[in-house]
C-alpha cells in the first residue's frame, strides 16, 4: 500500500468522568480519508471507528494531569484506487475489533472548569485490512490529537445553578 501521511479528523466523544475516582469512560468517534496520488493513480483509504475507552488520572501536578488507559474500537476501513474519476477494480472493505492504549494529558487549572484542553495519544497495533488487490496489509494506527476541546456539561450546569443561588 502506499504511504499515507497524517490527516486531520475530528474526534468526538462523549463520556462520564468518575470524579473521586479519577477515572473516565467514554465513546469517541473518528471519521477520516486520506489519499495519495501517484502517476495519475490516486489511492483512497477511509476509516470509521467508535471506540469505548477507560483512562484513569495518574496524579495532578499544577493543572498538569496526565492519564492511561486501554480502548476497544471497532473499525471500519474501505480502499480504492482511481484514476481520474474512473475506479480501477473494486472497493474492498474491512471491518474489525481493535484493541488498543491511550494516553495522555488534561489542562486542568481549576477542579471547577468547565472545559479543559486535551492531549492524547491512541495506538492500535496489529491492524490488518485488505488492500485495493485483495490482499492483507498491516496497518497500525497511531493517532496523536494535540489539542482538544472537552466540555463538561454537568459541572456546567452546577456552575450555573451556584451563581443563580448566590
Amino acid at each position: 500500500m502506499p504511504n499515507h501521511k497524517a490527516s486531520f479528523n475530528w474526534d468526538i466523544g462523549l463520556g462520564y468522568l468518575h470524579h473521586k475516582a479519577n477515572l473516565h469512560i467514554g465513546l469517541s468517534y473518528r471519521s477520516y480519508a486520506s489519499n495519495v496520488v501517484s502517476y495519475g493513480l490516486e489511492h483512497i483509504l477511509r476509516r470509521q471507528s467508535l471506540a469505548l475507552e477507560a483512562t484513569k488520572f495518574v496524579w495532578n501536578y499544577n493543572g498538569f494531569v496526565p492519564f492511561c488507559g486501554v480502548s476497544l474500537s471497532a473499525e471500519r476501513w474501505a480502499a480504492g484506487a482511481f484514476i481520474g474519476d474512473v475506479q480501477q477494480g473494486e472497493t474492498t472493505r474491512s471491518s474489525m475489533l481493535s484493541p488498543g492504549i491511550i494516553f495522555g494529558w488534561d489542562i486542568v487549572p481549576s477542579p471547577l472548569e468547565t472545559w479543559v484542553l486535551r492531549t492524547n495519544l491512541r495506538y492500535y497495533p496489529s491492524q490488518k485490512i485488505k488492500d485495493v488487490q485483495g490482499k492483507s496489509s498491516r496497518i497500525d494506527q497511531f493517532e496523536f490529537n494535540f489539542i482538544q476541546f472537552v466540555f463538561y456539561p454537568n459541572r456546567w450546569m452546577q456552575v450555573r445553578k451556584a451563581k443563580r443561588d448566590f
